[in-house]
């Protein structure tokens, strides 16, 4: 059966040729200008039902990130200690979520780094942030562009929303509920201005932030959210964070938004071109 978003687009493009043809017959608009239509719409990311998302989920107690992933696009693939790095290497990919509040994957996280160093966008959950624990790795801070992190447990603590992005749109705020299953949680992260990074969240007791973005929005550093208690899990907050995270880190397009200020643009250049040469 046939993708109904390939369908969709197909129906745009005709629509912006037909417009063009239109225009043409009224205005000098040539062929080149037609093309920005074409370009714009181009340059739109991908739609979430086309999106090729690669998860991480080892060792979870509730596949928050896999669950929101399977939510967003049918197209999702789900890798494990064994499989992920040789995934992650074997294509490109809209983004990737990282739900690790345990092992960590088979080889470390160099490929992991590279990734994000190549443009990659990643959005990743782990507890041992600070490697004190020797599951980290020196170049995971810096590929998110953080320059610390202290460990922490989320036991007796609030998170609440820094205010800094729509991060926890739809998600039940402050929160203090939380489970116990694991034992260091995630990190207070510290970063420079000159860095980009923006904090998104804080935690009470816990200096800095404890949800990263950067590379310019293209990275999410946070704590366990496999520790989501039972309001998150009962509500759909664990879920929906995750899936906030991904519209984060991948835009949704406006292609039809695109499409229409691209006509008006090109036909009002061309009105004004027509005036001029009255």
């Amino acid at each position: 059966m046939k993708n109904p978003l390939n369908i969709l687009f197909a129906v745009i493009a005709r629509v912006a040729s037909s417009t063009c043809r239109a225009a043409k017959k009224q205005f000098p608009i040539s062929i080149s200008s037609c093309g920005l239509i074409a370009l714009a719409l181009l340059a739109a990311p991908p739609s979430r039902a086309t999106a090729e998302i690669l998860v991480y989920d080892e060792n979870t107690v509730n596949h928050l990130a896999a669950t929101a992933a399977a939510a967003i696009s049918p197209t999702r693939v789900v890798g494990n200690a064994a499989t992920f790095n040789g995934l992650l290497t074997s294509q490109a990919w809209t983004a990737v979520l990282i739900d690790d509040p345990s092992t960590i994957p088979t080889g470390g996280w160099q490929p992991t780094i590279n990734y994000i160093n190549s443009g990659g966008r990643v959005a990743m959950s782990f507890w041992d942030w600070d490697n004190s624990a020797g599951y980290g790795s020196p170049g995971l801070l810096p590929a998110f562009g953080i320059s610390s992190a202290t460990g922490f447990s989320l036991n007796g603590r609030t998170l609440t929303d820094a205010g800094t992005t729509s991060l926890f749109s739809g998600v039940s705020m402050p929160n203090s509920q939380w489970n116990d299953h694991w034992g260091t949680d995630g990190g207070g992260f510290t970063f420079t201005l000159a860095s980009g990074t923006i904090g998104m969240a804080n935690l009470s007791g816990v200096t800095g932030t404890v949800m990263a973005l950067g590379n310019s929005s293209h990275t999410i550093g946070t704590f366990l959210i496999d520790e989501a208690g039972n309001t998150w899990l009962s509500n759909g907050s664990g879920v929906r964070l995750w899936e906030n995270m991904y519209a984060i880190i991948v835009p949704e397009p406006h292609s039809l938004s695109l499409l229409a200020v691209g006509i008006v643009f090109v036909a009002g250049l061309a009105l004004r071109r027509r005036r001029a040469n009255a």
